[in-house]
């Protein structure tokens, strides 16, 4: 959503990037979700389906699909099984860079007010190291749409204290607040048409220059 409204705002200035992620929405929008949210992996898989269900590090007992058994999902990788915990802490941080940092990486946090620096420095190798072409760029600036858009909603941008429907953003409240940006903001106000644009974003390509970007 973040994404799409600052899009918006760029078109209604009439900056040059805005027909930059204009030509490339898919990658800007792929940007703005997986960019960031890489870990977004399933919780579990159904058994009697064989179905993934629930989402990343969330705690399913039973099938939301059947009500039956479930078993837990996990990443097989060179040779190992990596649970979705595993996968958050060692991925959300790094994407999201002023906060989420787990245990030992804490010390690798970006402070708020560097992040323009280190966005510029990520746009540029974006052109010098994963180019030719503009979509890595565009890319690149759905991830940093993303960042802030957290920040400004979790109350991690300093100086901002965001109350939502019921307070502070909390894994509790967040389904309300979805269906809420979802239905009332993204299809009434904005018109939207929800089915392309996640169709359009799933079947884009993460690229190169996001692993370089989280220091992976």
């Amino acid at each position: 959503m973040y994404a799409l409204l600052g899009l918006r705002c760029a078109q209604a200035q009439d900056l040059p990037i805005a027909r930059v992620l204009s030509r490339h929405l898919p990658s800007y929008l792929c940007g703005a979700y997986l960019g960031c949210d890489v870990g977004t992996v399933p919780a579990a898989i159904c058994q009697d389906t064989g179905q993934p269900v629930g989402y990343g590090a969330s705690k399913v007992t039973r099938s939301p699909l059947t009500g039956g058994a479930v078993k837990p999902w996990a990443l097989s990788f060179d040779g190992q099984e990596i649970a979705p915990r595993a996968i958050h802490d060692r991925f959300y941080g790094r994407a999201h860079l002023a906060f989420g940092w787990r245990g030992a990486d804490g010390g690798l946090a970006v402070p708020w007010e560097k992040l323009p620096d280190y966005f510029a420095a990520a746009a540029g190798d974006a052109i010098e190291l994963f180019g030719p072409g503009e979509r890595p760029l565009a890319y690149c600036f759905g991830w940093m749409t993303h960042v802030i858009g957290d920040g400004l909603i979790k109350s991690v941008a300093p100086g901002v204290d965001l109350h939502l429907l019921d307070g502070k953003y909390t894994p509790a409240n967040r389904p309300i607040q979805d269906l809420v940006t979802f239905h009332e903001i993204g299809e009434k106000e904005l018109g939207l048409n929800w089915k392309t644009l996640l169709r359009d974003l799933v079947e884009t390509p993460i690229e190169p220059a996001q692993t370089h970007y989280m220091r992976a």
